[in-house]
């Protein structure tokens, strides 16, 4: 069905009607072009309200499974028996219609019209267990307004593609609620929500749905919404994709689920919230954030991915919630920011941005940051930012801080931005970093376990004045003019081993090359010492050698 991969003109789209009735003859019933639109039904319903079945409710008898039916005349057609059928059906094509099934009644259609024309508003309500209606192709909303409410154990099942909202200016709502209410798409059927109009589907109080691909906004200008809410609420769909070009909106909550093997967010107006205890959006392989979409785990929500999350260009935002993936993986445009946990190993090439305002970001897995970046807010000495790792931290790229409501860091404050359980390799290699008043310093320290940002007037231990405390600054202590050697001077070196000054300016860093302890001890060797740990990174006790 190549000719809907295309936005095509208009003035098209009642050949496009023609094309996909041609396509569902092909697969199912033989249908005519000629028999879904340019020709008169079959049969009109012309009561206000009534039974399907009695041959006085239409202009031509009770249609049949080959016939085309109407119902437009602002009545009510009421199917509360096994059996009712039409090939094609238009609730609402230009005026006013309703078709009911309930009290255990079934139908079966090919193609379905709901709110066919821009003038007409169709609904149809599937209501109670063992009520059923089986439908191929289903347009909600094809130009007017559409409306499906299946409720209190009512079982939908679509053979093909269902549009709700197809046309623009169209309006479709399908409405899933109460346990044992049910709408099961084919294997290879798909769902668009707001395909060129405005769509919604809401799921409720125990409803299911399952069907295979689900698009929210297919074109510009289209608008789709998906609730998924309550406890028991069940939405199984292959493949979401939330506003492929439009605007599209997902929401979980209230203890929902929704399952599937993939799930993209597509654009700056695409937006997925997984939200309260309970609620969980789970993906079998792989999750991708595009272009600007955004991704929204809050209150207890939880997202889990069985391989990996791609955040390529957009947010992923954790508000109290967790997000449980093998690999999350943060592309140059890409930004993880706020409170919450990321559960699984995470590599860092855009941003990561801990707190909303401030607080801690929790990741149980290893840390690697790459060409990324590690966003800081500091509010106060005791209020600021954290990057909790339960595993390995491997650091590269850029530390950035900033500032929160006129907080003036003071000589001596110190803040701990970075903890990993099993350890920190390496150093940031570029810093962006407030201006500090006076002549305060920054000094970043490297702890075998932590980071932390300090305000000194100067870097103990630093008796070069270079910026950085390495093994150069022990021979300037131990050739000391005095020729004396102070013990305080060289625990200072000792405590502040690996810590780099940085200047304040906002731009402009001192970085010095990396210094691996081998380095350093080798050094110190060479100068006739004796090496050994003090058990921390930044800490080696060191004596001189026997002649």
């Amino acid at each position: 069905m190549m000719c809907f991969l295309r936005k095509q003109p208009k003035m098209l789209r009642f050949a496009r009607r023609f094309i996909l009735a041609a396509a569902i003859s092909a697969a199912s019933m033989s249908i005519s072009i000629p028999s879904v639109k340019a020709q008169p039904p079959d049969t009109s319903w012309n009561v206000a309200s009534g039974s399907w079945f009695d041959d006085t409710n239409w202009t031509s008898g009770v249609p049949t499974s080959t016939e085309r039916a109407e119902i437009d005349n602002g009545g009510i057609s009421l199917v509360q028996l096994e059996g009712a059928a039409a090939n094609v059906l238009d609730v609402g094509e230009r005026n006013l219609g309703e078709l009911r099934v309930e009290a255990g009644g079934t139908i079966s259609n090919t193609l379905v019209f709901v709110g066919d024309f821009s003038t007409s508003e169709g609904a149809v309500m599937v209501d109670g267990d063992g009520s059923n209606w089986s439908v191929g192709s289903l347009w909600l909303g094809s130009s007017g307004r559409g409306t499906l409410a299946i409720s209190n154990g009512g079982r939908v099942f679509s053979q093909s593609s269902t549009y709700i909202g197809r046309e623009e200016n169209s309006q479709g709502n399908v409405l899933v609620t109460g346990q044992g209410s049910e709408w099961v798409g084919g294997a290879s059927r798909n769902i668009y929500i707001g395909y060129e109009g405005s769509g919604k589907l809401r799921i409720e109080n125990g409803g299911h749905v399952t069907n295979k691909d689900t698009t929210l906004a297919w074109w510009p200008g289209s608008e789709g919404t998906a609730i998924v809410t309550g406890e028991s609420t069940v939405w199984n769909c292959y493949r979401l994709i939330i506003a492929r070009r439009g605007k599209g909106t997902a929401t979980i909550s209230d203890g929902a689920r929704v399952s599937g093997e993939f799930g993209e967010i597509w654009s700056p107006e695409g937006l997925a919230v997984v939200t309260d205890p309970g609620s969980n959006w789970a993906i079998g392989f792989l999750l991708d954030v595009f272009n600007g979409g955004t991704l929204s785990i809050q209150n207890g929500g939880h997202v889990t991915v069985d391989y990996a999350t791609n955040i390529h260009e957009g947010d992923v935002y954790l508000e109290s919630g967790t997000i449980t993936s093998d690999l999350l993986r943060i592309f140059s445009l890409g930004v993880l920011r706020g409170s919450g946990i990321a559960q699984g190993d995470v590599t860092n090439s855009g941003i990561i941005a801990p707190g909303t305002s401030v607080g801690t970001l929790n990741i149980h897995g290893s840390y690697s940051q790459f060409s990324g970046e590690l966003q800081i807010e500091l509010a106060s000495p005791t209020s600021f930012d954290t990057l909790a790792i339960d595993g390995l931290a491997t650091l590269d790229g850029t530390l950035e801080a900033s500032l929160l409501d006129g907080f003036v860091p003071d000589l001596g404050d110190a803040f701990e931005i970075l903890t990993a359980t099993d350890g920190v390799i390496g150093t940031f290699s570029s810093h962006l970093l407030p201006a500090l008043t006076d002549d305060l310093v920054w000094s970043i320290h490297y702890g075998s376990n932590s980071v932390r940002l300090e305000v000194e007037t100067y870097l103990a231990g630093d008796y070069n004045q270079n910026g950085i405390v390495d093994a150069a600054d022990y021979t300037v202590w131990r050739d000391g003019t005095s020729g004396e050697f102070e013990q305080h001077e060289y625990d200072a070196w000792s405590a502040n081993f690996g810590a780099v000054i940085v200047s304040s300016s906002g731009g402009n860093t001192l970085v010095p090359e990396a210094a691996s302890w081998q380095h350093a001890i080798l050094a110190l060797v060479a100068a006739g010492l004796t090496c050994h740990s003090r058990g921390a990174a930044t800490s080696i006790l060191c004596r001189r050698s026997a002649a």
